[in-house]
């Protein structure tokens, strides 16, 4: 529940559960889309169903629900998979509209190594082959702290490299994959192609252990690849 502490921020209070209500709206009528695709009838009874939505505005695609601050109950398990490539299914149908994904990603929490989709009132667990985002473009960006990466991830999430997001890598199923950080403790997998093109701009590094090939990115240093 939202509480309204000022009358000057009630309306903003308003607007804010309006927000949330279309937002919730729209996802399930993603959900009645994607069974209906896969020839399965349209459930609303189901997740997200026990707000009246009609009539209400949606929130704008590139904006984040303030979902830190809610505190819903577990309503049980959604059969939602992100795949370690980064695509989204939902019933074993692909969501194959990128609005939709991105749709989904702006609720979506991390807790105690697990996902859930939160509203303010029901929280759903999802599962994550391996990363919910992915990086699928950057490119080099002034900023106050110097010359910097700038990611965006297929969600139309941006992250500065160095300013609030970092890199590193880390073994997926035997295989060196690149990651950097996200909000709330996720982290996105950075493309194959991304990662590429990040690599060219390396450049050796003198460290207290020798030369390695480094990155420098709003004045901080990554290594990615180290000499022999």
């Amino acid at each position: 529940m939202l509480f309204c502490t000022s009358v000057s921020s009630f309306d903003a209070c308003i607007l804010t559960v309006k927000s949330i209500q279309g937002f919730v709206w729209k996802l399930n009528n993603i959900v009645d889309e994607v069974r209906l695709a896969n020839g399965l009838q349209t459930k609303r009874e189901g997740f997200m169903s026990n707000i009246d939505l009609k009539g209400l505005p949606s929130t704008a695609a590139s904006s984040l629900p303030p979902v830190h601050t809610w505190s819903p109950p577990f309503c049980g398990d959604m059969d939602l998979v992100i795949k370690a490539n980064g695509e989204w299914f939902h019933e074993g149908g692909k969501i194959k509209r990128p609005a939709m994904v991105t749709m989904f990603s702006r609720i979506l929490w991390f807790d105690a190594g697990e996902y859930f989709l939160v509203t303010p009132v029901e929280k759903v667990r999802i599962q994550v082959e391996d990363a919910p985002f992915l990086v699928t473009a950057w490119q080099w960006v002034e900023t106050e702290l110097g010359r910097t990466i700038e990611f965006k991830t297929q969600t139309e999430d941006v992250l500065l490299l160095g300013v609030d997001s970092d890199l590193w890598m880390a073994t997926y199923l035997g295989e060196e994959r690149p990651y950097v950080s996200m909000r709330y403790g996720m982290k996105a997998l950075v493309g194959r192609n991304v990662f590429y093109g990040v690599v060219d701009s390396l450049e050796p590094v003198d460290t207290s252990e020798g030369v390695g090939m480094g990155i420098i990115s709003a004045g901080k240093t990554y290594f990615l690849l180290q000499d022999e």
